[in-house]
């Protein structure tokens, strides 16, 4: 596969852990996003702290919409989809949010009995 080199103003930015909220982590791979097909090793890293693996340095924000999730972007074009999909997809999303939230509520109560991964 051909990558393309990444783009001249990609900005990336360093965050703290989604889940505990600590700066202290540690490199655990690299990895490049054939997907996106830039020619770019990413580092992920996990939290000492709670054991969250995350990319870090990632995109800012601007950057993701702009090289790694554009407009065309296939999770967007919906349009050819009957609308009864559309409705199902949002009840899908909403469900997954409500739950999402309760797993990790559950672990920031006790953080030694549980994992997350997080995908996409």
């Amino acid at each position: 596969m051909h990558l393309k080199p990444p783009p001249k103003d990609l900005e990336v930015e360093s965050i703290p852990c989604f889940i505990c909220g600590s700066d202290e982590k540690e490199e655990v791979a690299r990895a490049k996003d054939f997907d996106a097909g830039y020619d770019i090793e990413w580092r992920v890293v996990r939290c000492s702290k709670c054991g969250f693996v995350y990319t870090d340095p990632r995109p800012t924000v601007k950057c993701m919409l702009a090289y790694f999730y554009p407009e065309d972007y296939v999770c967007y074009q919906q349009d050819h989809l009957p609308p009864f999909t559309h409705a199902a997809n949002q009840v899908n999303r909403d469900f997954g949010m409500k739950m999402l939230k309760e797993e990790i509520e559950k672990l920031l109560k006790n953080p030694n009995e549980g994992r997350v991964l997080d995908v996409g």
